[in-house]
């Protein structure tokens, strides 16, 4: 059925110039922004100001918030030496949960620690009474929290 609609309509045979690898014509980037980015900021051309001379049209750019609660995907649509405008290609996608219902029933227990992300160091888990690390390194929120749950029995007894 695709052969007989080619036939009706003329177009015109892919040639090999018209054919490349992906990357002799665009640049694929991964970023890590700031916890506090907001995802729309990525669409106000001014963003990319410091990085305009490095990015081409088709560009893609994959973006990761520095907590790890969302990411997202771009395509660079025009740009310039200071700014670039970039539209959604992976529309933003939320990987924070909040509290579980786990986390919920635990209650006081959980109620004394806190999982805060820490820039280089990842995930942590930070005792509230005296602000102590007691785990940290966690790639995820997930991880920090899973971690903190099977320890709960040990970190009673040593507080």
């Amino acid at each position: 059925m695709a052969e007989e609609a080619a036939k009706e309509r003329k177009f015109e045979v892919l040639t090999g110039s018209r054919f490349q690898e992906a990357s002799q014509a665009r640049n694929a980037w991964f970023i890590t922004v700031a916890s506090k980015t907001n995802p729309d900021d990525l669409l106000v051309p001014a963003y990319w100001a410091h990085v305009g001379t490095r990015l081409r049209v088709r560009d893609r750019i994959e973006v990761w918030a520095e907590d790890g609660s969302w990411f997202c995907e771009l395509v660079v649509v025009d740009c310039a030496r200071t700014w670039a405008k970039a539209k959604f290609i992976i529309d933003p996608v939320r990987l924070d949960k909040g509290v579980t219902a786990d986390q919920a029933g635990a209650g006081a227990a959980i109620a004394l620690y806190d999982i805060r992300h820490r820039g280089p160091k990842g995930w942590s888990v930070v005792r509230k009474s005296d602000k102590a690390v007691l785990h940290e390194d966690e790639m995820t929120r997930d991880g920090a929290e899973k971690w903190l749950a099977e320890n709960i029995a040990a970190l009673k007894v040593a507080a």
